[in-house]
């Protein structure tokens, strides 16, 4: 008996689909693909955190009397031109970016203190980490539904490899 050519062809397909399907299943029911989609824009996010910390350095410049910038957009293209419009919108690669200045001392001062927050626009796993970072430079990471704080762990510094 001999099997027309669109259904072994269609059978092929599903074939290939089950395959695909069923590798991509983890032992906790979820797809790595999710998990390497979360992986990959949290490496992003980690990457784009660090620009933003260069950025204030570079503002700063070492200068007190000056100190650091107040918003994302001092540092973009109609401010002092360090990052790009995309980075100083706030959203970027899947995350929400914002810089709180520390004003204790008041709105005159020099911002001496700053901390970025970034949050997953879209969570898309329930372990998905949002970060913080400051002055420091030291960003640090959370996987709870909530802000992120200075008292949250640290990230594992860069391997080099």
């Amino acid at each position: 008996m001999r099997l027309p050519c669109r259904f072994v062809v269609t059978l092929c397909a599903i074939a290939i689909l089950w395959c695909g399907l069923s590798k991509a299943q983890s032992v906790d029911g979820s797809t790595n693909s999710v998990e390497q989609k979360v992986r990959a824009i949290e490496k992003a996010c980690v990457s784009n955190l660090r620009t933003l910390n260069v950025a204030q350095i570079a503002y700063w410049g070492g200068d007190d009397a000056k100190g650091f910038a107040p918003t994302l957009r001092r540092l973009g293209p109609d401010g002092a031109s360090l990052l790009d419009a995309a980075t100083v919108n706030g959203q970027k690669d899947g995350y929400r970016f914002r810089l709180v200045p520390d004003r204790s001392a008041g709105d005159a001062t020099p911002i001496k203190h700053y901390k970025i927050i970034a949050r997953p626009v879209t969570r898309l796993s329930k372990n998905q980490r949002s970060y913080y970072t400051d002055e420091s430079g030291v960003i640090r990471f959370t996987e709870e539904r909530r802000e992120p704080t200075n008292t949250d762990p640290p990230l594992e510094p860069p391997s080099e490899k």
